[in-house]
């Protein structure tokens, strides 16, 4: 991978872990459920200008919109089943989730290594 390939892939996953907060910090603390403003106000900026960076770098290192959309959207799936696992309980080990994170997977290789 390139220098703007691994920016764009670290900031799509970093982001991820911001909106995952974001969305999810209300059930893991009673403190966020009671702040969504707050909450909003301090995501927003970091999560729009990591989204933005990080299709600015990914249009520049695997020169396709499509290939980067479906690389963002696939790496949604890694960063989601972990952190829903360890913060709130629910497993990632069913059938379902296994096999979107597999298709992921694919999806991020196939837009990786094909041309």
């Amino acid at each position: 991978m390139n220098k703007h390939a691994v920016i764009a892939v670290s900031l799509f996953l970093l982001t991820d872990v911001v909106v995952w907060f974001q969305l999810n910090a209300q059930f893991i603390n009673e403190w966020w459920k009671q702040r969504p403003i707050l909450m909003c106000t301090l995501t927003a900026f970091p999560i729009a200008f990591g989204y933005y960076y990080a299709w600015s770098h990914a249009i520049v290192a695997f020169e396709s919109w499509w290939t980067t959309r479906f690389i963002g959207f696939a790496l949604t799936f890694l960063v989601f089943p972990p952190l829903t696992w360890y913060f709130l309980g629910e497993s990632p080990f069913t059938l379902k989730t296994v096999i979107c994170v597999m298709l992921a997977l694919c999806i991020i290789g196939v837009q990786t290594y094909m041309k």
